[in-house]
């Protein structure tokens, strides 16, 4: 045998080490997380004891804040539940369990306003809206990742861990939606007859969500921009206040003019500018904690090296008959 000695190879000093995933969030990350969950649910459950306010300006506006900061709230359960981390499978029953726990908030703070309607068919019209509408913007995000196979991940951690399915993954995602169910199921399901449901305020409703379709792209664009940031701002605003002005003519056409058609433009005004720019602010903050959008090749291999010995297709061809 050979006494020489046995060279271990060392990696190269040049080579970056990769990140281990599934480090510790930081502090700061969890603080950010806390108060945007502590501002949505406060915001869900105050805004029922605001709309049965008077109807000067102040309270117009304040009535369109309340709103925007609402959908902006689906907004970000949407994008999280298209591009966040982990696996869709988790992602899907975290996003319907949220959504049901701001149905749950919302008719908690509508039991304390006695201004505000409580008949089933309103209940089952608020919750078979927030469902629609987390799902349609959950495929809508879902497709731009698609896209352009961008996913909304922390800083550090391994793109490829997304791509893994675990036992784990199932058994976590079958317990939120028993969670979910199981929360609906306390506080009751909304249950009534459709000849009983208003269907009047899903034409302002249908309106409100295409408009926020069309917002929900150009606002995750504006809040990863790094250059031109005050001037792409601004230009988004010009884009909002267009698609309010397309959005008061349609449904204006449709419903015809309210009692106060100024106060009603304004309100739709205050809702889009504060969807708009309150998404921006909540993705923004993603982004200072450590959340990037990163491009993540989803399904794709390394194509394996051809064998050196090559293995004759037709080992009889040389046999002598």
């Amino acid at each position: 045998m050979s006494s020489e000695p046995i060279e271990i190879p060392t990696p190269d000093e040049d080579t970056p080490e990769t990140p281990s995933p599934g480090g510790e969030l930081h502090i700061g990350r969890v603080v950010v997380l806390t108060a945007i969950i502590l501002t949505f649910a406060a915001n869900t459950f105050l805004m029922p004891m605001a709309w049965p306010g008077a109807g000067d300006l102040g309270t117009v506006f304040f009535l369109g804040a309340t709103l925007g900061m609402f959908i902006v709230q689906l907004d970000v359960v949407g994008l999280w539940t298209a591009m966040g981390p982990g696996r869709v499978i988790v992602r899907l029953p975290w996003g319907m369990l949220v959504v049901t726990a701001t149905y749950v908030i919302h008719q908690l703070g509508v039991y304390q306003s006695s201004h505000f309607p409580t008949a089933e068919s309103d209940r089952m019209l608020l919750l078979g809206t927030l469902v629609c509408g987390w799902l349609a913007i959950t495929l809508c995000f879902a497709a731009l990742g698609l896209v352009w196979r961008w996913r909304l991940l922390p800083e550090g951690a391994a793109a490829d861990g997304a791509s893994r399915f675990h036992l784990w993954h199932l058994i976590v995602g079958t317990a939120l939606c028993g969670m979910a169910l199981a929360l609906l199921n306390w506080f009751g399901y909304p249950l009534a007859s459709l000849a009983d449901v208003n269907w009047i305020p899903l034409i302002l409703l249908g309106a409100i969500a295409v408009v926020n379709l069309l917002m929900i792209v150009p606002a995750l664009l504006v809040a990863y921009a790094n250059s031109w940031a005050a001037i792409r701002l601004l230009l988004l605003g010009g884009y909002c206040l267009a698609l309010s002005l397309a959005e008061f003519l349609v449904v204006v056409s449709i419903l015809g003019y309210p009692p106060e058609p100024a106060r009603f433009g304004a309100f739709l005004v205050v809702a889009n500018l504060t969807q708009c720019y309150g998404l921006i602010l909540v993705i923004f903050l993603f982004r200072r904690v450590g959340y990037q959008l990163r491009v993540v090749d989803r399904g794709r291999r390394p194509v394996e090296k051809m064998p050196k010995v090559v293995v004759e297709a037709d080992p009889w061809s040389d046999d002598e008959e």
